[in-house]
């Protein structure tokens, strides 16, 4: 049910911790202390998107396009979420780590989410 193969595991790993921690520092310098909460979010959240779309279109030509556009855009968009809000409310340390752990933990969620699809996918379907 999970990605066996080493390759592409680690290129999983590397491209969305990558991604979270690009995302992290792009978001870090835009959003400033003085903007509103959801402000920071919906900027860093668009930011995100847009950073991850181009690593993601990178990344897919050694991963393929399906397994790594996913994961990354999710991550593109969470971390610059979570980055967005921490820099507006004037938190912003270490944006490029935060970035990189939401890239982590946003590859378990959708590698958990997978196989537990990939596992009632039999009963589903005759």
């Amino acid at each position: 049910m999970f990605e066996k193969r080493p390759f592409f595991v680690i290129g999983d790993l590397l491209s969305n911790a990558g991604a979270g921690a690009v995302v992290g520092a792009a978001v870090a310098q835009l959003v400033g202390d003085g903007w509103p909460l959801p402000a920071g979010m919906a900027a860093g959240m668009v930011l995100g998107g847009l950073v991850a779309t181009i690593l993601s279109a990178a990344a897919s030509l050694l991963f393929g396009a399906l397994e790594v556009m996913l994961p990354v855009m999710t991550t593109g968009m969470a971390a610059g979420m979570l980055v967005g809000m921490r820099a507006a409310s004037g938190s912003a340390r270490a944006p490029a780590a935060v970035g990189a752990a939401a890239g982590v933990a946003v590859l378990a969620a959708t590698y958990i989410l997978n196989a537990r699809l990939r596992a009632g996918g039999t009963r589903w379907t005759p």
